[in-house]
């Protein structure tokens, strides 16, 4: 269910890159730490998930 929930998230990354490559908007640097912030808390959701499930297996 969580990796569903980080889909959602890389919607809207995937969002921001197709602008800029697709209709030419400009990519700021605002742009790009608001990219870094949707990946990195991605990357975070899912390396939680991963441990809180190994702990309750054991």
């Amino acid at each position: 269910m969580q990796s569903i929930a980080v889909l959602g998230y890389l919607e809207t990354f995937s969002a921001v890159v197709l602008s800029a490559v697709l209709l030419r908007e400009g990519m700021s640097l605002l742009r790009l730490l608001g990219v870094g912030c949707i990946l990195g808390g991605a990357m975070l959701a899912e390396m939680s998930g991963k441990k809180t499930r190994s702990s309750f297996s054991e």
